[in-house]
């Protein structure tokens, strides 16, 4: 097992606050900590979950005996299901320790076992403490919403991820630049400790200075946007569960945010993408 590097302050407060929060919003999700991906046929949140995860196994061309980092693995579900599905060995990795006890706790409850195996451990995107081309995948699951300096998260990314590699990321977008001090946008840097949101272009761009050029691009929103409105429902529903999380007025504006037509999904679109290392970084 590699040995963790020291979180930093801004990442150690992240984890202490998805110690609990992790907790509370799988409950709304069946265990899960990401959007959902709606289609005609689905019904529930849990379903739409569950069918994002899938999506991402899609994108995700590993087979038995190859290595996946998923960062920012949450529960550990989506982790487990990768692994039953491929074969594939998957170690996930998160700010949390509560997280990373839980996730290695359901590992070990899982039956059957997964061929490849799966495990979990405290770890930091912008340190990550693995040799070179360790993975031949990465997955990205909303984790990088929380990153500041995206540029150097995903060149740790392209670090690890062998050349050819897969890296799969599913995170929000800002459809318009013109959209960045919308009230949508601050709530969701405020509540959900978000960095600033950047818009699809510039994702893209990053990508391809870390040596990761996107291969496919799918704008998701509106197969995800439902899940905004299902778990705003739960929310309202539990304030007891929400109002520790988020705060008096986080927890306030949230629902403010929600009832104006489902702003955060007409500002901040989701997608889905993959991206390929190449051997060497683009340097400009």
């Amino acid at each position: 097992m590699a040995q963790a590097s020291p979180l930093s302050s801004s990442s150690s407060r992240l984890g202490e606050w998805y110690d609990t929060a992790s907790a509370v919003v799988a409950k709304a999700f069946n265990g899960h900590l990401h959007m959902g991906y709606w289609t005609s046929s689905t019904t529930t949140l849990a379903e739409a979950a569950e069918a994002m995860t899938d999506q991402l196994i899609a994108r995700t061309p590993v087979k038995a005996g190859q290595r996946v980092l998923d960062v920012g693995s949450g529960t550990g579900r989506p982790a487990l299901r990768l692994a039953r599905a491929t074969g594939a060995q998957v170690l996930g990795i998160s700010l949390s320790q509560a997280e990373t006890d839980r996730a290695n706790a359901l590992a070990g409850a899982d039956p059957p076992p997964p061929p490849g195996g799966t495990r979990f451990e405290r770890a930091d995107v912008m340190a990550l403490p693995y040799p070179p081309d360790s993975f031949d995948a990465v997955w990205a699951v909303e984790s990088l919403a929380h990153v500041t300096d995206r540029a150097e998260a995903l060149r740790q990314i392209a670090r690890v991820l062998r050349p050819g590699g897969r890296l799969v990321l599913a995170d929000g977008f800002l459809r318009s630049a013109a959209d960045r001090d919308d009230t949508a946008v601050t709530t969701a840097h405020t509540t959900f400790f978000i960095a600033p949101v950047i818009t699809l272009a510039a994702f893209t761009h990053l990508l391809r200075n870390a040596g990761l050029p996107p291969t496919t691009i799918t704008d998701a929103t509106d197969h995800a946007r439902r899940s905004m409105t299902a778990w705003a429902a739960v929310v309202r529903d539990h304030p007891a569960d929400y109002i520790p999380l988020f705060g008096e007025t986080g927890f306030r504006q949230l629902l403010e945010c929600w009832a104006r037509e489902n702003d955060l999904c007409d500002v901040i679109g989701y997608v889905l993408l993959t991206a390929r290392r190449t051997a060497t970084p683009r340097v400009e």
